[in-house]
């Protein structure tokens, strides 16, 4: 199958014929004019229609001799391409034709129509999955189209350089690498062994339930040899359990001590294991508090709340580590996040954040009696209430807290919520405070790593 992977490849001044006058043809006709207007479309071809549609002829195949229209290549545009490169077979035309992807147009409209600042994100984030396959950031962690190659190819140095790619996030959008651009990888974003002590129900990655073998250490380094990130950040399972990751890490600082090492982590740890954090790494997020009464964490990870709170507070204290506290809303905690913002607010981390777990996929907001409306309306006004509350404490202490996009939508926070309450110098939207210190750190800004700022 000729497939046209990107509209990028289409010579330029080309003209073109959309077989498929549907939806992904009418889709395909608009990208093409919005972002290739040196391309002239000549026309649909259909299989079965045929007149007129958006300004253009739709030409039915029967009725034409395709040899004497005027075109340079014809991009099929229908789920039904198997029989539509059979029926171009028949008029003798078995090269200058390339499939389109449909179930990728929207993404590809998505990509390429939006506003976002155009990025080379790999240069920002790199993420390593726990098989070794790169990526440009950890939110395409699931999308094959989007795997840069494996962290044991020989040439993975020219496949990162040469990588292009479409995605698009509330950050910016993907583009390949360009002469001009400045090659220093900010951040390596490595998961490690998925061993963990931890059952959560909602673990993205199957942590609980993975036996296998992880031994990508060797290829991990040179990876580090050929990148020279400022950051390392480690995930898992559970890295602290895992003696081979905490080897591999010491190792990579022995060999390269200006590079920063960040953790994340449920925090469900004795108070001894703090001095060992202490020495590896410079920031721990402690990104898996689900719930903020013991039953609902327990029930949700099957550890202790209040190790957690203890090593959290002690880590807090003792002021050597940037800290983050981050609290993931699920449907059985939601109520809960107004408990866990006074309690974060008081310990006074360097950061505290808020996000969820794709509430959406879990609940039925259609029932009889909306109940889930409900119970987010009323979290919502309790959360900002306490919000209220605590805003003499928060400017007080300078507190940054970070809150998701999905999350300000449920919990009903906005720009004008927090310019109107003046607390729009302490209150973010999480991936626009991504977005700025990553810039800062590709910039080499002053302190970029210092405090606050920190990845």
């Amino acid at each position: 199958m000729k497939t046209l992977t990107t509209i990028d490849e289409i010579p330029k001044n080309h003209r073109v014929c959309i077989y498929g006058s549907g939806q992904s043809g009418s889709l395909l006709k608009k990208l093409l004019e919005e972002l290739r207007p040196d391309i002239r479309i000549v026309c649909f071809l259909d299989s079965f229609n045929s007149g007129e549609k958006e300004g253009l002829r739709v030409v039915n195949i029967k009725d034409v001799i395709l040899t004497k229209l005027q075109y340079d290549i014809i991009l099929i545009a229908s789920d039904f391409w198997k029989d539509i490169v059979s029926i171009l077979t028949q008029h003798k035309i078995t090269e200058n034709y390339k499939v389109v992807n449909c179930h990728k147009l929207n993404k590809y409209k998505t990509h390429f129509l939006s506003d976002k600042p155009q990025r080379p994100c790999h240069y920002y984030e790199m993420f390593i999955k726990h098989d070794g396959n790169v990526y440009p950031c950890c939110v395409v962690r699931d999308n094959s189209d989007m795997i840069i190659g494996h962290v044991t190819d020989d040439n993975l140095a020219q496949m990162i350089e040469s990588f292009d790619g479409c995605c698009v996030c509330d950050r910016s959008r993907f583009r390949k690498s360009v002469a001009g651009d400045i090659k220093k990888y900010v951040m390596l974003n490595l998961e490690l062994d998925l061993t963990c002590h931890s059952k959560c129900a909602m673990c993205c990655v199957g942590a609980p339930s993975w036996h296998g073998q992880y031994d990508q250490y060797e290829s991990l380094t040179k990876l580090v040899d050929i990148t020279l990130p400022k950051v390392i950040k480690v995930q898992g399972g559970e890295v602290l359990i895992q003696k081979k990751s905490l080897q591999w890490i010491d190792s990579i600082k022995q060999k390269y001590p200006n590079i920063l090492f960040s953790l994340i982590t449920n925090g469900n740890y004795r108070l001894s294991m703090i001095e060992a954090v202490e020495k590896r790494f410079s920031k721990v997020g402690i990104s898996t508090i689900v719930g903020f009464q013991s039953e609902t964490y327990k029930t949700i990870t099957g550890l202790d709340l209040k190790r957690t709170i203890r090593f959290a507070e002690e880590l807090v204290k003792r002021k050597r580590l940037v800290v983050t506290l981050a609290y993931l809303i699920t449907p059985l905690n939601v109520h809960e996040v107004t408990l866990f913002i006074k309690w974060a607010v008081k310990t006074a981390p360097d950061i505290i954040h808020v996000y969820d777990s794709e509430i959406h996929q879990y609940i039925n907001s259609n029932t009889f009696d909306s109940f889930w409306e409900k119970i987010f309306e009323r979290t919502a006004e309790t959360f900002k209430t306490e919000l209220l509350a605590l805003k003499p404490e928060i400017l007080a202490k300078g507190t940054v807290i970070w809150i998701s996009r999905r999350s300000m939508e449920l919990l009903k926070i906005d720009a004008v919520f927090l310019k109107n309450n003046h607390l729009d110098k302490n209150v973010f939207l999480s991936n626009e405070a991504f977005s700025v210190i990553f810039d800062n750190a590709l910039a080499d800004k002053d302190n970029w790593a210092q405090g606050k700022s920190f990845l």
